[in-house]
């Protein structure tokens, strides 16, 4: 998959290259992630995606709320069903929370039966079940809600002085030596979901230098940060190699779902953005190439062109 190294080295590439040649001290990461999640926004839109999804939960008696992933606003959780005393599926009928609180509903101790109504807790994070529960039931509330796209922002590309990775062909476990209590620095920094990819024992990481990016890209299946071992989602496939520098990047949310079809759309559209603010023309050209891509594909989910034409994913043109 493309991730956010890639995008990175493609949009200093293509901006320096194009627009500001070897301006690369104004494409700071700050500046490249701000119009990168922009992007993504406008992406998401142009695509009027709908990843609507189903979360089940456990019901407690007692306990009248429900914790629901992070990133769900009130407004996107869609629809809340609960399994009924007769073991049929119900769906709740939702209520204002400042009713709720009005009325008290939300108090145990003023009732308790079979759900009839919920209603969701913005600061809390949290569905509040009303009445509240008063039998425990196993994977019995179905929670319908619209995630929010993940913001943009790991990339850990730590100095040879920092950390250093072992690679072994055939094996996933990648250990990440402790030069420098890694254990804490890869907490938060590294997520299972992100890939990983090797630079070669150069002294400092490669991800601001089109010379050292990686060739090849490994998913990221597990990442136990108080050992520091990451577990990869393939068998590494190169030569096994010691002391290796590497980077860590994140994968945008759409990617995933359409892999390798949106190819360099949001690095595009990041451009594009970026120009804008800058005293440089040439950001509607961009705009206008990237949404393009986005009209394709869109024409291509409706059956409008022949399938199997989407891009696939190749070796980035700047390695």
């Amino acid at each position: 998959m493309y991730n956010l190294a890639t995008y990175r080295a493609y949009i200093r590439q293509r901006l320096e290259g194009d627009f500001r040649p070897g301006a690369s001290s104004a494409y700071p990461d700050a500046v490249v992630l701000q119009a990168l999640n922009e992007a993504q926004r406008l992406a998401q839109r142009e695509l009027k995606l709908k990843r609507a999804v189903d979360k089940t939960l456990d019901m407690v008696a007692g306990t009248a709320t429900v914790q629901v992933p992070l990133g769900v606003m009130g407004q996107r959780v869609l629809e809340v069903r609960v399994i009924d005393a007769a073991g049929d599926w119900s769906r709740l009928e939702r209520v204002s929370y400042s009713w709720a609180l009005e009325q008290g509903l939300n108090d145990a101790s003023v009732s308790q039966g079979d759900p009839a109504q919920w209603c969701f807790d913005v600061s809390a994070g949290q569905i509040i079940l009303l009445p509240t529960p008063d039998t425990s039931r196993a994977a019995s509330v179905l929670v319908h809600y619209e995630p929010l796209l993940t913001p943009l922002r790991r990339i850990y590309e730590p100095l040879s002085t920092v950390a250093v990775a072992g690679f072994t062909n055939g094996s996933t476990a990648t250990p990440i030596e402790d030069t420098d209590d890694v254990a804490v620095d890869v907490m938060g920094l590294v997520a299972a979901t992100d890939e990983i990819g090797v630079v070669g024992s150069v002294s400092a990481g490669g991800g601001t230098s089109l010379a050292t990016m990686p060739t090849r890209w490994y998913g990221i299946s597990t990442v136990a940060g108080a050992t520091g071992i990451l577990t990869l989602a393939e068998a590494y496939g190169e030569p096994t190699a010691a002391d290796q520098v590497f980077i860590t990047a994140q994968v945008s949310d759409l990617e995933r779902l359409y892999p390798g079809a949106l190819g360099w759309c949001l690095p595009i559209l990041a451009c594009a953005e970026i120009l804008k603010g800058s005293d440089l023309a040439g950001a509607q050209a961009l705009e206008v190439e990237g949404l393009g891509i986005l009209r394709v594909m869109t024409r291509d989910e409706q059956g409008q062109r022949p399938h199997g034409r989407r891009q696939t994913r190749s070796t980035p043109f700047f390695n």
